[in-house]
Formats: structure tokens, sequence, C-alpha cells
């Protein structure tokens, strides 16, 4: 706090750093200027009943003040900023204390004595006085020393012309600020900031269009999209987009767009096209039950027909039918309402390339927040948009086992499921194959080199084949599919062992004759090491069907 005293002798006080600033007297209306530093000659003190602030007093105010008993040692002065009790920095009078007695005071005590007898005495005479006797002095109370802040800064004389010029002033200044916020500088600070708009435009007409929206000229094909790249405004607005037939003049259409700084925008022709909103997100949460998938494996693997597929395309399409929230025909759609990362939205180079930086920064951020702790990443992935739009009611939906093409307006599916065999087995239980065979045999007689042909028993060892594998499942108008690979080897004993695949296709008609019939086959293509002297490597094609009937090719 800053201490002074006006000239009329009033004390008063300014909060610190006040210097320099003008202020009115509360005593006699003078106008002041608070010095830099306190007057030596006041002081702040607090006592009980004082307000929070305390009370400013001059040295004489607080003499008579402790003179009179009014201050003790245990009340407070404000000393090097900070509040401490009177009898640490000034000797102060024991409580007590013997105070100098005036006439007065004797002459009461004294009439409180008994009177002397004076019988006989004769008075003796008073001396004659050397000038008048002195009026005695009437005692008055001590007035209260009236406390006052200077509260009213810069603003003594302040007239209410003087007001209104400064509001006058002010508003002058902010709508200069907007018009110039509007007309230009708006757009040079979005773009510093990285804020362009996209309009995407999707035709789903058989028509094509010339389009006209903000100074740029676009042609769209029918069912085709179009996009209206880096849009910048200076806020949120409404923009005309101009709907031409194509090679004509003729504005056939014109509708009002909304433009603001980075949000994205769908324009649905004549709201002829269809789009989807889904929880992707919920999609990877998600997980078919793995004993319905051991199932299907089970019966592959005991040779017998996969008839659990129906059953599991059943359920998938149950596990994809909550995510499609919402079907949309709206004529315009924004990325307030909906995530439209996965639209064909193309972006321009410069987008990529600045949002590329933006990413890494985004990147460093991310991590930032996963290392400060799981709930804070939790927070961030809970604030992204989980519902998409999509440019087809028809989509790929990925799951933590099984990958669907969902659409909800076809009784079955393509999926793709995650198959694991624990177990090891061989191919319809064939183990070992005999079989004779007709071999080329060459042989050298001097210089000439002869080709002779022999029957040779051959028996083919079928090694046990088992792991992870992805099979696919596919529906026709006639049939239904299913197939997968998995690697194994076959081994011509005493000869040669071959490495490869085995790869498992079975299939179901739909119709026809053969309608509800499932017909399977294994095959098995491998290769063996290449002979000493010769070229290539030979290779084997061995086939097992659903009968357990085994055909083999070798090259």
């Amino acid at each position: 706090m800053i201490l002074f005293k006006c000239t009329c002798g009033l004390p008063g006080m300014a909060p610190d750093g006040s210097g320099g600033r003008e202020c009115s007297c509360g005593g006699c209306g003078a106008t002041l200027t608070v010095p830099a530093a306190s007057d030596p000659d006041c002081v702040l003190v607090y006592r009980s009943g004082l307000p929070a602030e305390g009370q400013v007093l001059t040295i004489e105010q607080f003499q008579g003040m402790v003179e009179a008993g009014e201050l003790r040692a245990n009340d407070l002065i404000w000393y090097q900023d900070i509040w401490i009790p009177l009898g640490e920095v000034f000797e102060m009078p024991e409580a007590g204390a013997a105070l100098p007695v005036s006439g007065a005071d004797l002459a009461i005590n004294l009439a409180e004595l008994p009177p002397i007898p004076l019988d006989g005495v004769m008075p003796a005479p008073l001396p004659k006085p050397k000038s008048k006797p002195k009026k005695a002095r009437r005692i008055r109370p001590r007035k209260k020393i009236k406390f006052r802040v200077f509260r009213r800064f810069d603003q003594g004389k302040a007239s209410k012309r003087t007001v209104l010029v400064q509001v006058a002033y002010y508003a002058v200044v902010i709508v200069v600020l907007i018009m110039g916020y509007k007309l230009g500088l708006g757009k040079i600070l979005n773009y510093a900031l990285h804020r362009p708009s996209y309009v995407l435009v999707c035709n789903g007409s058989a028509d094509g269009y010339d389009l006209r929206l903000m100074g740029q000229n676009k042609a769209i094909v029918a069912g085709g999209n179009m996009v209206f790249q880096d849009l910048y405004v200076s806020g949120t607005c409404r923009r005309t987009l101009e709907v031409a037939k194509m090679d004509s003049r003729e504005v056939m259409k014109r509708m009002k767009v909304p433009i603001k700084p980075g949000m994205d925008v769908v324009v649905n022709l004549d709201s002829k096209q269809e789009f989807a909103v889904y929880d992707l997100a919920a999609a990877g949460k998600r997980r078919l039950p793995d004993r319905d998938i051991a199932g299907l494996a089970d019966e592959i693997s005991a040779g017998k027909e996969p008839s659990s597929i129906f059953t599991l395309c059943s359920k998938i399409r149950g596990m994809a039918a909550p995510l499609l929230l919402e079907r949309k025909r709206e004529e315009v759609i924004t990325s307030h309402q909906y995530d439209l990362s996965k639209m064909p939205i193309l972006r321009s180079p410069d987008y990529l390339s600045r949002s590329a930086d933006k990413a890494q920064k985004a990147a460093a951020k991310e991590k930032k927040a996963a290392e400060a702790g799981k709930e804070v990443a939790k927070k961030a992935e809970l604030a992204r948009p989980k519902r998409f739009l999509l440019p087809k009611v028809q989509q790929e939906l990925k799951f933590q086992n099984v990958t669907i093409l969902y659409d909800p307006d076809t009784p079955q599916n393509n999926f793709t499921l995650n198959l694991d065999f624990k177990k090891g087995f061989q191919p319809m239980n064939v183990t070992t194959h005999a079989e004779t065979r007709d071999e080329t045999v060459e042989k050298k007689v001097g210089r000439k080199i002869t080709k002779t042909t022999v029957k040779t028993s051959v028996k083919t060892k079928v090694h046990a084949i088992k792991g992870r594998t992805t099979a696919k499942v596919t529906f026709t108008k006639d049939k239904q599919e299913l197939s997968f690979s998995l690697p194994g080897k076959v081994e011509e004993e005493g000869k040669r062992s071959f490495n490869g695949n085995w790869s498992y296709h079975a299939s179901m008609a739909l119709t026809g004759k053969d309608k509800d019939n499932w017909r399977w086959e294994w095959k098995f293509t491998g290769r063996a090491p290449v002979e000493k002297g010769k070229k290539s490597a030979p290779t084997i094609v061995m086939t097992v069907d659903q009968a357990g009937k085994i055909s083999i090719k070798t090259q």
C-alpha cells in the first residue's frame, strides 16, 4: 500500500502500483497525485472494529492515540509489507502504568478525605496573583479520526461528454475490426490457421451437370462425385450453388450451401443418392464367439460337409445390423453432424502437405497424453465422433475375427473369418498313398544318351496340417462357396519331399438338380528342392476329393 496525506492534513492510501495516478481528497476535494513511495509521516494500523484494510494515521495522530490508550501493544501496524504487533516495533506503555494526574483529579481525590478541624486557626493570607487567573480549560472529548480510502482514479473530473466520446471511439474501432474481418482479414486468418472448407457434390441422377460455387466452375458426370476444394471464408455464411445442364448456360437450380471455416459439406443433388450412417468404432469391439468358429473347423478337419456356414452367416449379420444407425437422403449434410472421413472428399496437395505437419504435431500431443496416463487417452478416444457417414449402404464391417460385406437388403452376405486348426489332421484322413508310375530313366552309353520307361512303385506320405488361416465365404445367385489354404508337406518315401500349400474348396448349389448338396476337395501344390544336375525343381499336384479318391501329378 502507498500511504500519503493531503495538504489539509487528511491521510489516505492507494494500492501498490498506483503511483502517478490522480485521486480526489475525501476531505477538501482537492485533486492529488499519488506518490511513487509512501510518506514517512503516515502509518497504517489495525485494531478491533476497523475495516480489513486498516486505518491510515499521521505520526501526530498515532502518538495521540497511543497516549490516550486507544492503541495497545497487541494491535497491528503495517511494517515492511506485513502486519506486525505494535509492541514489536515501538516501545508501548505497559498496561496499568501511572499517568500524570491533573489538578482536577487531585481535587476530586482530596475531597474524599475526612475534613481537618480548623477551630482557633487563622487562615494564612493568600498571595497576590501576578496576573489574572487563567480560565479553566474545558476538556473536550477527542474526535474520532475519519478513515477514507481514495478509490476514484483518473476519473475524478470526467464529464458525461468525455464518457460518450470514449464509448463512440470504442464502437468505431469494433465496427472497423468487424468489417475488416469480413472483407478479407478473416480469410487470411483462417488460411494461416489451416481451416479451409470442402464441398462434396454427389450426383445420383443419369444426367451430367455444370456447377458453380464461390467463383469455381466444375463439371459432374452422371452417377459421379465432384469436390470444391480450399474454400476460405471469414465466418459462418451461406453461398449459392448454381446447377446447370452440361454444355448449357441455363441454370436449372440454385441452392444455399452453408460454409464455415474448417467444415466439410456433402451436397446430395435432388436427394437421389442414399447414404448410410454406421457406428464403425463399435465394430472393432465385437467378436464372434470362438466356439461357433471352432464348430466349422471341426467339420472340415473331420471330412464332413461345412453345414454350419449358414448359422455363422446369420450370427454375423446379427452383429452387423445394429451398427447401421441411419439411412440418409438429405440434400445437405455437414461434418458437424457426422464424421465424413470415409466420404470421397479429395484433398488438394496444399491441404495434404500442411495436414502432414499438423498430424505430426497432433501425434506428438497424443503421445504426451498417452504418457500422462490411460485416463487421458480414454477421454480423447471418447471425444472422437463415432457416427460415420458412408457413401453406400453396402459396407465392409471389420470385427475382431470376422469381416463381412454387409448389405441389409439381401439375406446372405459374403464374409471372411479366422479359422484355427489347433489339432493336426490329414485331409480326408489320408495318411499314405501307394501307386505305380511310369518313369523315364536316362542312361548314357558312350556319347549317346538313351531314355527308357520303367514301372516304379511310389509310396506318398501326407504329413498332418494345422495352424491359422482366413476362410472366405461367398454367395452368388446359384451357389455358395467356401475356400482357404494351409501350409503342408508331402513326402515320397525314400526319394524326396515337397513343401507347399493345401487349398480347400467347397461349394453348394442353390438351384438345379444338385441343390443343397455340398461338394468339396483338397488340393496340394508343392515343390521339391532342385536336384543336382537339373535346372528346375520337381513339382507335385495332389488332389483328394470328398470320397477320399486321390490323384497325383508330378513334373
